[in-house]
């Protein structure tokens, strides 16, 4: 896929770079409106889809865009140390795309990147796995327009990712079998600062 906000300059490159069943979106004329595309050019040989979007600039920490009727797909260009925290608006918006039936106003909520970690922590009655077992946490966005789920697995003391600051999620801990875990699921919604969440293990019967 391929993202043009030059036009004349450009187009006639995209249309020469793009793979077979590729995608170019055009949504900005930098350098000039670009000339005529012959259909059939499209078509023939690598049915190429070209199509047509709206680049909406922001210095805030959330973009409204007023959408149309259809089925409307959008790209995320978060500032660096940022992510998209979330997506609202009608008909539950996904972070890609989502269906409007009538007129009206997505918005894009963007969030400081933080770092939330699951450690385990030993105790006398949670003596915790032995070296080298691998355990996972997965991260659900609770909600619509929250950003994808999350996995990540250790064979060590901890797991850790980076997420927006406001995106709310649930999390699920796996338990290795033959163990039980305590602080193994919740929900968390990324506060100001770094999160730290202590999960705990033990052999099942001790």
């Amino acid at each position: 896929m391929i993202f043009d906000a030059v036009g004349e300059e450009t187009i006639p490159l995209d249309l020469k770079c793009v793979y077979h069943r590729g995608t170019i979106v055009f949504y900005g004329m930098a350098s000039g409106k670009p000339d005529p595309i012959d259909p059939y050019f499209l078509y023939y040989g690598r049915s190429i889809r070209f199509a047509g979007g709206d680049d909406r600039p922001s210095t805030a920490r959330t973009i409204s865009i007023p959408v149309v009727p259809g089925t409307v797909g959008y790209a995320i260009g978060a500032p660096v140390g940022y992510g998209l925290a979330r997506v609202t608006g009608p008909n539950a918006p996904s972070q890609t795309s989502t269906t409007i039936t009538g007129r009206s106003t997505l918005t894009f909520h963007f969030g400081r990147l933080e770092v939330v970690t699951f450690s385990e922590v030993a105790t006398s009655r949670w003596p915790g796995l032995p070296g080298g077992t691998v355990w996972s946490v997965t991260l659900t966005a609770t909600g619509h327009g929250g950003p994808p789920t999350l996995t990540n697995s250790t064979t060590g003391l901890s797991v850790s990712f980076v997420i927006p600051k406001g995106a709310a999620y649930s999390f699920v801990v796996s338990v290795p079998t033959g163990y039980q875990g305590a602080g193994v699921h919740g929900h968390l919604t990324v506060p100001a600062h770094s999160l730290s969440k202590s999960v705990r293990f033990r052999a099942e019967g001790a």
